[in-house]
């Protein structure tokens, strides 16, 4: 997709002049030899060449730039022109907007001119109205400028900023002044206003920055000298820390040599450390572009040929392009990314994504010493590995060109360019339509949080050059609220806006997670069961905690045998979850039986053999007493019972006399037994205790459970 016309791209030659990223130098390999071919599929690139105008004979022998200048929709020109005696700076206005085109429909361009003696020119806005002034450099002066507002340049006429640099030598003992060869524009002391740097001739080897206050330029204080014949002048963050630098290029050293490429380091007070970069060129032009995606500018140098780090030239070295590939941390990569024959060179070129795929291109005219016979203008893609292969040229024999600069025209890059037979642009005049976006259809999400959930999506957007980026708001993998929201996805391009929506849906179906007992069992503490007592939970994804409800409750009197304990908990979105445990109470613990044989009497004599004895027993249960019995020596006795004991060592028997029970043997056991309703039985047992004379004839006690 390319973007609509910003400032920035209209005021600069190269409209990625102010990359961010860190930018370094140290050369890697050396690539001679042709381009290679092309190996990938290029995006299109198609211009229509629409010779602008040639009044003034070899327009723009330097080159063209383009701005809106008068703020009315349309893309100006202005471009330094061959006017008898010296260069004027001529003005070509596009009146497109006005209604005022030609019968094919391309526009009708307007020139005018300014001024002698002119070699390079910027669009200028120094009051940041909008509306495009200019500044030049001036072979008597040094920098001249002028201002515009809405009603055109300003009245005030033309501003100079004499630049001395002999103080003695213009064959007459005085001083002379001028000598700049190049310039550039942008905010370099980062207060939001354009300022101007310049380069000098080889005369005057000098950087001059002139800084723009309140919209007039100051003196242009020189921050670093260099040795040899300067050929180009570019402003870039070469180094990433949001400053622009200078980039300078040079056709040769003051011994003749090629000569080594310099960027000047912006340390944000005024000063530039200088920084050389190690390799020699014999430079024509300089252009910045990223060749490779990575938000880094890369430089490009036209160059006749180029030697080692010795001066030695390269065997087979031939005119062409190279590529120096920042790779961040102060570090170049360098390769030779297009040649010519030995008898044509690269006047100009430029760089620029012309296919909108994220890479630079490049632009450039070829010529052999011969301007009117000079080839046509050429474009090579860039694939963002360091290959460029051949993507459009134009073959007409008129179209000599001498310069070669990318612009925005009708919202799509283009090309303008000027030489022997006039000045040219290059682009489409195509009518633009809006980008197709295409998106999901309406989506629903599961909550995951209070918040919402996070929902990712696809979408895209194609016009006829290809995919155009895409927009959307809110973006993928944003968190969405619970309920519906409506994401709009955008597109734009030369065309316009293109949109589309859908819906997304976060909803709560999930319900509640129960955390309950295990199964429990519990002793029963009476005949009505026991109290059970537990802890039961439940928490939600959106609602958090959820206090559950349960039946019975904890703390409730469960009955003996198993019960259900059903819980339920209900979220904020009314999602309900049901779970159970199991609540036994059981009898385990057996009835506590007492038995006893209490002593009321015995039978006379001496030894006492003969005795009574009164049966006393009992039992007790949590639950209750099923079943109660009793026997002495096996026969079965009542509580309460008198009973007459005789020690005998005879086999026992039993009479009844006078309604006793009378029973001889020679040891005696009372045993007690009780059961409960579960089955449970406890027994205990006692024995007679024999008296005589008023002592334990035997130490006989009372029995207890067994």
């Amino acid at each position: 997709m390319f973007m609509k016309t910003t400032k920035q791209q209209l005021v600069h030659r190269n409209w990625l002049l102010r990359l961010s990223g860190a930018l370094a130098v140290a050369v890697a390999a050396f690539m001679a030899g042709p381009v290679l071919t092309a190996r990938w599929a290029i995006p299109p690139i198609s211009f229509t060449t629409w010779h602008m105008h040639d009044d003034y004979n070899n327009i723009s022998s330097w080159f063209i730039v383009a701005a809106d200048q008068n703020k009315d929709g349309d893309v100006d020109f202005m471009g330094v022109a061959n006017s008898g005696s010296g260069n004027a700076l001529m003005f070509i206005e596009n009146g497109a907007a006005q209604g005022m085109t030609n019968p094919d429909g391309t526009p009708r361009l307007f020139p005018t001119a300014q001024g002698f003696h002119r070699s390079h020119v910027r669009f200028w806005d120094g009051n940041n109205d909008g509306y495009y002034g200019y500044v030049a450099t001036d072979a008597g002066v040094g920098l001249v400028y002028r201002e515009r507002t809405a009603a055109g340049l300003d009245p005030a006429g033309e501003q100079q900023v004499p630049v001395q640099w002999c103080a003695s030598c213009n064959g007459s003992g005085g001083p002379r002044y001028g000598e700049l060869s190049s310039l550039d524009v942008g905010d370099i002391d980062g207060d939001g206003s354009t300022d101007v740097v310049t380069a000098g001739d080889r005369w005057n080897p000098t950087i001059r920055v002139f800084y723009n206050h309140g919209g007039v330029l100051s003196g242009g204080a020189v921050v670093a000298t260099y040795a040899g014949d300067a050929t180009g002048i570019r402003l870039a963050d070469v180094d990433g820390d949001g400053k622009l630098d200078i980039v300078l290029a040079k056709r040769t050293e003051s011994d003749g040599w090629p000569a080594a490429p310099m960027i000047y380091r912006n340390n944000g007070d005024g000063t530039f450390t200088p920084f050389n970069v190690p390799t020699n060129f014999q430079a024509r032009d300089l252009a910045i572009g990223d060749a490779n995606g990575d938000g880094k500018p890369d430089i490009f140098i036209a160059a006749d040929t180029e030697t080692d780090a010795a001066g030695n030239y390269l065997a087979g070295s031939t005119p062409g392009i190279w590529l120096l590939t920042n790779n961040g941390n102060m570090s170049f990569s360098m390769s030779k990314v297009y040649s010519t024959d030995s008898a044509h060179y690269i006047p100009a070129m430029d760089a620029g994504d012309l296919n909108g795929d994220g890479f630079a291109d490049i632009a450039f005219a070829v010529s052999n010493g011969d301007s009117s016979s000079s080839p046509y203008p050429q474009v090579y893609a860039g694939d963002g590995t360091g290959n460029f292969a051949l993507a459009w040229s134009d073959n007409s024999p008129n179209v000599v060109l001498d310069t070669v600069s990318i612009i925005t025209y009708n919202g799509r890059p283009a090309l303008v360019g000027g030489g022997y037979r006039g000045a040219y642009l290059f682009a489409n005049f195509g009518t633009a339509t809006p980008p197709v976006v295409t998106v999901p259809g309406n989506l629903t999400a599961e909550a995951t949080g209070p918040a919402g959930a996070a929902v990712t999506f696809s979408a895209s957007a194609t016009d006829n050059s290809g995919s155009v980026t895409t927009t959307c708001s809110p973006a993928s993998g944003s968190t969405f609220a619970l309920g519906t929201t409506t994401v709009t996805c955008s597109a734009t391009n030369a065309g316009g806006d293109g949109s589309a929506s859908f819906t997304v849906t976060v909803v709560d179906t999930t319900a509640p997670s129960l955390s309950l007992p295990s199964p429990m069992s519990v002793e029963a503490t009476g005949p009505s069961g026991a109290a059970a007592t537990y802890s039961a939970t439940a928490s939600d994804l959106v609602s958090g905690a959820v206090t559950p409800s349960c039946l019975p409750s904890s703390g409730s009197t469960f009955p003996i045998g198993t019960t259900a304990v059903n819980c339920s908990a209900t979220d904020g979105a009314g999602n309900t979850a049901h779970g159970s445990f199991s609540v036994t109470v059981a009898d385990r613990t057996p009835p506590v039986a007492t038995a006893s044989l209490l002593r009321v009497g015995h039978g006379g004599g001496d030894d006492e053999s003969m005795q009574f004895f009164q049966v006393v027993f009992s039992a007790a249960d949590a639950v209750g007493v099923t079943t109660l019995s009793a026997d002495l020596n096996g026969i079965r006795v009542t509580n309460g019972q008198i009973v007459q004991l005789q020690t005998t060592t005879h086999a026992p028997s039993a009479r009844r006399d006078d309604g006793r029970l009378q029973i001889r043997a020679a040891s005696f056991v009372l045993t007690v037994t009780a059961a409960d309703a579960a089955g449970n039985v406890g027994s205990a047992t006692a024995v007679p205790v024999f008296v005589k004379n008023g002592k334990d004839k035997e130490d006989h006690g009372k029995g207890g459970d067994r």
